[in-house]
Order: structure tokens, then sequence, then C-alpha cells
């Protein structure tokens, strides 16, 4: 009651309900995940009790076809551990858990989200390119290994009662099945809509999709400033196109490339918008 309170009296929870983003569906993830570890912080010393973080770990999966702001849910579950497991607090395992569960906001943000399919593009262009083989064959046969292997990882750490690794694997495939609701985007792509941003009909268009790419790259440790003047330009990563029966390489994106004396840690005015400009002209 106070939670559904919390969101009906909030002025920033509707401002996003009542507009077409993907806010107020994040939010609902992101309080159900919560809820979710309450109930096993509750039943954690009880029989089945895994299957809650099983549970997370897939709506964790299915969260990242709606927004990525779900995932900073991540390292909120690994203090639900520890609190939960450990009878003595200190801050050395505070820091330790805030490192972990920043360590596994990672693996999904990079390892899931970005690299797997860059893996699976490197498969199908082999397969497609050197082996002569049909669109998406490569793409199959990374998705039947990827599974084959989780498989024989999860059997072999049960058998050797290696129940760390082993709920982590689980927890790893569960998060791949949720994730498995992103091929949406290629069915829909398929049919050409109105609204086809980066046209993801490829697994090369799709991580041009993931990366965002269509919203431009911003520096956020470490780059240029607003009033920056570029030096020169260079070459960004291979481009492919599908062709009639293989993949035809694209002339690769231009980066700009800035004076190291241009640039500063944690760079904020950055834009090169005109309006945005004379608005930091004006703040500074």
């Amino acid at each position: 009651i106070v939670g559904a309170s919390a969101f009906t009296f909030s002025d920033t929870f509707w401002f996003s309900a009542v507009e077409g983003e993907t806010y107020a569906l994040s939010a609902m993830l992101m309080a159900l995940v919560f809820w979710l570890g309450i109930k096993w912080d509750n039943r954690a010393d009880q029989p089945g009790n895994l299957k809650y973080l099983l549970l997370i770990a897939y709506i964790v999966g299915v969260s990242i076809g709606v927004h990525l702001l779900s995932l900073l849910i991540i390292p909120l579950i690994g203090f639900f551990y520890y609190f939960r497991k450990f009878d003595r607090i200190t801050w050395k395992g505070i820091s330790v858990t805030a490192i972990v569960g920043l360590v596994c906001l990672g693996i999904v943000q990079t390892g899931v989200i970005k690299t797997l399919p860059w893996f699976a593009s490197q498969f199908e262009l082999l397969f497609v390119n050197s082996f002569g083989l049909p669109f998406w064959s490569g793409i199959f046969f990374f998705i039947a290994l990827l599974f084959a292997a989780l498989t024989w990882g999860i059997y072999y750490t049960f058998k050797n009662n290696r129940t760390i690794i082993h709920n982590g694997l689980v927890g790893l495939t569960f998060v791949l099945i949720g994730f498995s609701s992103y091929s949406m985007v290629v069915i829909r792509s398929q049919a050409d809509p109105s609204i086809d941003m980066n046209n993801p009909e490829t697994v090369f268009n799709l991580i041009s999709y993931l990366n965002r790419e269509q919203y431009g790259d911003r520096p956020l440790l470490y780059g240029h400033y607003f009033n920056a003047e570029p030096q020169s330009q260079k070459d960004g990563d291979p481009r492919y196109r599908q062709g009639e029966d293989k993949y035809l390489e694209l002339p690769p994106r231009q980066n700009l490339v800035y004076d190291e004396s241009d640039k500063t840690f944690f760079p904020r005015m950055v834009s090169r918008r005109g309006d945005r400009k004379s608005a930091y002209r004006k703040w500074a």
C-alpha cells in the first residue's frame, strides 16, 4: 500500500507515465524486482528460496528490452544477499558487495547486451561470407553453442557441488532467456514499419541499435568541450549490409579526433548544438 501510494502521488512518475515513453513500465519492473528481493529475504532459509532470485534474473533480462534504467536494481540485490546471509556487517563487506554488484551490472550491460551480439555477428560473417552458408546460419549456430556451453557448465558445477558458480550460471541463463525477447525488434523490423530506427533486420544493424548509435555519442569519463575543434578523422568499426548471398562491407563511420589539450575528465558541456552552445557560454 505504501509503495503503490508513493507511485500514485509521485509527480515524477506520472510525468513519465502519461507520455509515450518506457519509464513507467521500467519503474514497475524495478519495483517488482525490489519486491521479489524482499520476498526472498523473508524466505531465504526455506527450501526453494532460489526461485525468487531466478525470477529476478529473468525479469532483469526482460527489462533490457524496456529500458536500461532497470539494470540499476542489480547492485541492490547484492546488498539483499549480503545483509541476509552475513551476521557481521562491516564496511569492508559493504564495499566488497558494492564492487561485486557493479561487476554483475557490467556483466549484463557489457557482456550480455554488447559482447554476445558482437560474437554472434562474427560467427554470422564467417558462416555466410567464408563458408557460403545461408543468412542467419551463424547466428543460430552461436545461440546453440552458447546454450550448450551453459548447459554443460550447469551440469558440471551441479555434479561437483560448485554451488555459487552453479547458481550464477543458472541466473545468467535466465537473464539470457529474458533478453531473448529482444528478438521482437528484429521480427518487427522485417515488416519495414514507418519507424524503424537503424533497420535492425541483420545482426550488424541490431548491434548499432543496441549501442544506441541513432542518438549519437558523448564522452562521459574523458573527452572534449563543446568549443574544441576537431584535428582529424579516423575510421570507426567496420560496417556491413546484406547483399544477395553475402554481407557487403560499407565505408566505416568517421570519428572525430580532438587534441589532448582540449580534453578533460568528466566533461559535461559537450553538445555542439547551437542553442546549447549559447547556454554553455551564458552559464560559464
